[in-house]
């Protein structure tokens, strides 16, 4: 899971006492989407503090929260599945109603399944319509192997990477 960026600061609670602590997080330099993480409270005592869930989301302009894919435009873009078309700052935008190729679904369905920092398989050329290094054909493979797809035609072998589906799809 991505790391928070945080500022560490020391402290100390009177024996018996309660103090309010107030976390502050920076979401500088954070492409937009979920990320989690946790709070981890050192203590020089025989207790111990469980670690404290933390959930951040870092806003995409065009994806309203009442949007019925929100909780998953952001789950994927946190995890690295599926960035936005512009993440950067200032646009930091998602385009849920652009529309993507076959193609492009394939390294999102793949990174889905695997995790993003997993590479995907060499394409072994079983599409007549995809090209051996040409865009997200090992992704492709990967589906292939996967049994997620067989393509759109047999005779001869079709994979359609250019027909279109919504980024919400």
């Amino acid at each position: 899971a991505p790391r928070m960026p945080a500022s560490a600061h020391a402290g100390t609670v009177p024996g018996g006492g309660e103090l309010p602590v107030t976390v502050t997080f920076d979401s500088q330099g954070l492409l937009p989407g979920l990320h989690q993480g946790s709070l981890i409270f050192a203590t020089d005592t025989p207790g111990s503090v469980d670690p404290v869930p933390v959930d951040l989301t870092v806003l995409f302009n065009d994806v309203p929260q009442d949007s019925f894919a929100w909780n998953f435009i952001y789950g994927a873009a946190g995890a690295g599945v599926m960035q936005g078309c512009a993440p950067q700052t200032p646009t930091f935008l998602f385009c849920p109603n652009e529309v993507v190729t076959r193609r492009s679904m394939a390294g999102y369905i793949e990174r889905a399944v695997h995790g993003a920092l997993t590479p995907p398989p060499v394409y072994l050329g079983g599409f007549d319509d995809v090209l051996p290094g040409s865009f997200n054909a090992n992704y492709i493979q990967g589906l292939v192997e996967d049994g997620i797809t067989a393509g759109c035609g047999d005779d001869p072998p079709l994979y359609c990477p250019d027909v279109p589906v919504t980024r919400a799809q």
